[in-house]
């Protein structure tokens, strides 16, 4: 926290570490208990990932995917992830979509609040990677649209890290 800051009231915070003890349990100090990282590591480095920017390997629970990777006018943005399995994936945020009008050069982007869901894996590179992401939006549609299907893989992979379309 830096100086100056405040509250949702505007009272400013003061840091609460002023003239206080700080007590680390011997495990954190001395690196105890890191095998439960290793474990949740290795947990992680076994489950699904996905293609979040078009041009790197994929990530398990990325905050942001781009949807639209010829031209970024299409993201999936603010991204919370609900649940993250060897399957499927649900989370909330926010589809940033331009509307293309008079043109995508010119477009305005509108944000729609939305629920995301991964499914369809494939292998590449030694990993499986979701393809499929439906979008189901929480309030304005775009497009008169409840619903979108997006695939998030190439015919022809640039990269060997990227999925093939199943």
């Amino acid at each position: 926290m830096g100086m100056g800051a405040t509250d949702v009231r505007g009272t400013a915070l003061r840091p609460s570490w002023l003239g206080a003890v700080v007590v680390m349990p011997p495990a954190l100090f001395f690196g105890w208990g890191s095998g439960q990282a290793a474990d949740a590591a290795s947990r992680s480095a076994k489950l699904p990932v996905i293609d979040w920017n078009c041009a790197s390997p994929g990530r398990v629970k990325p905050a942001r995917i781009v949807l639209a990777c010829g031209d970024g006018n299409a993201v999936a943005e603010n991204l919370t992830w609900l649940k993250w399995g060897a399957t499927s994936a649900r989370g909330r945020g926010v589809l940033r979509q331009n509307d293309c009008t008079p043109d995508c050069a010119n477009g305005t982007f509108h944000v729609f609040p939305a629920q995301f869901f991964l499914s369809h894996t494939v292998s590449a590179a030694g990993r499986r990677y979701f393809t499929s992401v439906k979008i189901r939006f929480s309030g304005a549609e775009p497009g008169g649209r409840r619903t979108e299907v997006v695939t998030d893989c190439d015919v022809s992979p640039p990269a060997a890290y990227i999925p093939r379309c199943p």
